[in-house]
């Protein structure tokens, strides 16, 4: 053994630091599959997958024909409505001035106001339709919620969207930004590491910076071995990473 090595061994073996690597697999960060509640069929889909979108971005389409003509029937009873209640408001003040000059029966009085009060539900009823209207309009059109890129688009023109028991997804994207390596350690290796602690990426032979972002408390073996989620979570930039590449975290011995 030359003297360099056997000095760098005596140098770890004094100040108690190694290092340990543990294979990963990249997830995202953040995948989203988003779908509707409406029932209605697609009419376009404008975006593709590999596509970046910002927050607002149309995605998909459906047709809101018959949705847009039932919010025209709501927003012309809401108007029906508030005409009907400054009616019976007007109603309730004759039927006072009457009162007072000993014309009219508290009775009568008292039925004005009930008429005024139900005109008053009358109104608020009329606004939650209007309102449930246009939220189904809105539910035909699925938007992007944040900036992302789209990972899959199972939705096609025509298809048909019924939605009875369960959501389906018609899109799903994901936040490329940052990214999550994941790994499996053993128990004493997990009580070893905190969360916070620096360690190194590597993905394509790259290094990359970074800290641990969780360790798991749950076992995570399907086997019966009692292993543990590390998770790290990657800093993408510039680089085009993907879900399910291989990458390797070196976690230095003093984490």
């Amino acid at each position: 053994m030359t003297k360099p090595i056997l000095l760098s061994l005596l140098l770890l073996a004094a100040t108690g630091i190694s290092a340990a690597d543990y294979e990963a697999v990249l997830h995202w960060s953040k995948r989203v599959e988003l779908g509707t509640t409406v029932t209605s069929y697609v009419t376009e889909v404008p975006v593709s997958i590999g596509q970046r979108v910002q927050r607002g971005d149309l995605l998909v389409q459906l047709d809101d024909r018959e949705f847009k003509a039932q919010l025209q029937q709501a927003a012309a009873a809401v108007k029906r409505a508030r005409l009907l209640l400054e009616e019976a408001g007007r109603e309730q003040e004759r039927a006072q001035e009457m009162y007072d000059l000993t014309m009219l029966s508290e009775h009568d009085l008292r039925m004005t106001e009930v008429r005024r009060i139900e005109a008053e539900e009358a109104l608020q009823q009329a606004r939650l339709a209007r309102t449930q209207a246009e939220l189904r309009v809105e539910r035909c059109s699925i938007r992007a919620p944040q900036d992302a890129i789209v990972v899959d688009v199972p939705a096609t023109p025509g298809q048909a969207v019924v939605n009875q028991l369960q959501l389906l997804p018609l899109v799903t994207i994901a936040i490329r930004e940052q990214m999550w390596a994941v790994a499996q350690v053993d128990a004493d290796t997990a009580i070893s590491l905190a969360e916070g602690s620096p360690v190194t990426v590597t993905v394509r032979g790259e290094k990359i910076s970074s800290t641990i972002g969780r360790v798991g408390l749950e076992a995570a073996g399907k086997d019966g071995s009692p292993v543990f989620t590390l998770g790290v979570l990657v800093p993408a930039g510039n680089r085009e990473l993907r879900a399910g590449e291989r990458a390797l975290i070196s976690v230095p011995g003093d984490a």
